[in-house]
């Protein structure tokens, strides 16, 4: 079993997803060898949406050893995803919690604007 940590990145086609993109690929970089960086499309679609409980598009899902330990909604910063990277790591402490510009999905599972 591959012991890494994975970053899932639950997103759509949306402006905070477009604005969180670049900064996962920073991430995947920096992090390259120790850790995963995962994107999953259609995160707005309502199985997806219910299945893995998304209440927000983009979100980003920490997973380590098959089970998820962290979980950010927005497009949040590049220094939260690094943070929450090296907790996991165990290369630092346990981040605050960090929330950016997201879209809601409410209703039938229709994303409106938030934040």
């Amino acid at each position: 079993m591959d012991r890494r940590p994975i970053l899932v990145a639950f997103e759509a086609d949306c402006a905070p997803c477009a604005v969180l993109a670049p900064r996962l690929e920073e991430v995947a970089r920096e992090f390259g060898a120790r850790a995963v960086v995962v994107r999953v499309a259609g995160a707005d679609d309502a199985s997806m949406a219910a299945r893995y409980h998304l209440a927000c598009v983009p979100t980003v899902a920490f997973w380590k050893e098959g089970r998820e330990r962290l979980r950010l909604s927005g497009a949040v910063t590049t220094e939260a995803l690094r943070s929450h990277f090296r907790f996991l790591l165990e290369d630092g402490p346990l981040p605050e919690a960090s929330l950016g510009p997201c879209w809601v999905v409410s209703g039938a599972f229709r994303p409106t604007t938030s934040h």
